[in-house]
């Protein structure tokens, strides 16, 4: 028995000293400087939660916090509901249905950098594909200028990261369709339920755990993953109206050299991540219980 804990141990030893060394060293490192001033060269001067108190006075950064909370909304609410209803679709009897399942990938294999040079030629307001298409049918009183004026440019990036998101959630939604036992579609014919009576009433309950991942995915996206996206279309402007946290960490660390506040910019996006994540999980877990 004691050999056998020393091989755990030593098959464990070197993952757990990796993690320690590349993810929880920096972790704590980075919180400890969120609690500080430093400017990569001076000395490292303690201010206490002075970094946590400007994120909710300072303008820029409330609205990048606002931008934020939009993006979550935003990309939560409209994919899920789109990518809801293609997984329905492609779970019946659509002819080719394997065909268009196999599309939904196609999004994946584009870069969200090229993803946001496309999204940047399409929505240019002198030159961009959207304004010359309203042009061209007569629409040419509904053009503007897309990125650049707030809310206005926050709008066109989350529609445009709509593009990957919308068939991540069909694809997890098509995922937990597959998993529904055949027993209870069976059932719900018998009793005359189809459509969207039986999507709204029978399947889309029981996608609740699909539907918490989905949700938690769309925050992690909000507050990091949306970046190159960002970047590319706007790099948080025009006047750092379309920043959101991870710009304005970006922003403050590596131009302003302000590492306190880029700290804690960074320690204030992981809390609210892992708040979500635990306490969805934990609203999940309960109700299994119930």
């Amino acid at each position: 028995m004691r050999g056998e804990s020393k091989s755990i141990f030593s098959f464990l030893f070197v993952p757990f000293l990796f993690i320690s060394i590349f993810l929880l060293g920096p972790i704590f490192f980075s919180t400890y400087l969120s609690f500080c001033n430093w400017d990569l060269h001076g000395p490292v001067r303690f201010v206490g939660i002075d970094n946590f108190i400007k994120i909710f006075t300072i303008s820029r950064y409330q609205r990048a916090l606002l931008n934020n909370v939009i993006w979550v909304a935003g990309v939560t609410l409209a994919p899920m509901f789109i990518g809801l209803g293609l997984a329905y679709l492609l779970s019946g009897e659509l002819k080719g249905k394997w065909i268009f399942a196999g599309l939904l990938w196609i999004p994946f294999a584009v870069a969200p950098v090229a993803l946001g040079y496309i999204f940047t030629f399409v929505l240019d307001f002198k030159l961009g594909l959207l304004n010359l298409f309203l042009s061209t049918i007569g629409l040419g009183f509904l053009q503007r200028p897309w990125l650049c004026s707030w809310p206005l440019n926050t709008i066109s990036l989350i529609i445009s990261s709509w593009w990957v998101r919308t068939p991540f959630c069909a694809i997890v939604y098509l995922a937990g369709m597959t998993s529904i036992p055949r027993g209870i579609i069976d059932a719900s014919n018998l009793d005359g339920s189809t459509g969207f009576h039986r999507l709204r009433k029978i399947i889309f309950p029981l996608l609740r755990p699909f539907t918490i991942l989905i949700f938690i995915w769309s925050v992690l996206y909000a507050f990091q993953d949306n970046f190159g996206l960002i970047w590319v279309m706007t790099e948080g402007g025009p006047y750092r109206s379309s920043e959101v946290l991870n710009i304005t960490m970006y922003k403050e660390a590596f131009v302003a050299s302000n590492i306190g506040y880029a700290s804690a910019l960074a320690f204030f996006s992981m809390v609210i991540v892992l708040g979500v994540a635990m306490g969805t999980s934990g609203y999940s877990a309960i109700k299994v219980e119930r």
